[in-house]
């Protein structure tokens, strides 16, 4: 289930980066973020996007996601 768009922090490179927080298992935990920068699954979460959207975390947020899905349909074909 997904619970929101959050700004997570890699543990490892100190990267930040918006990813989508989901349930794991129906359990109050959630499934590990990995780093888009280093690959590490060692993230947490670091802030609401609520407060970055103002400043274009959005359009970054949705650029990512437009790539990832092109990627994606081009495998599928």
């Amino acid at each position: 289930m997904d619970r929101g768009i959050y700004k997570y922090k890699c543990s490892e490179c100190g990267h930040e980066f918006i990813g989508i927080d989901m349930e794991l298992n129906c359990t109050s935990a959630s499934v590990p973020v990995k780093c888009p920068k280093c690959g590490s699954l060692n993230t947490r979460i670091s802030g609401l996007l609520l407060f970055d959207l103002l400043k274009g975390g959005c359009k970054e947020f949705f650029r990512n996601l437009w790539k990832k899905t092109k990627k994606v349909k081009k495998t599928t074909k």
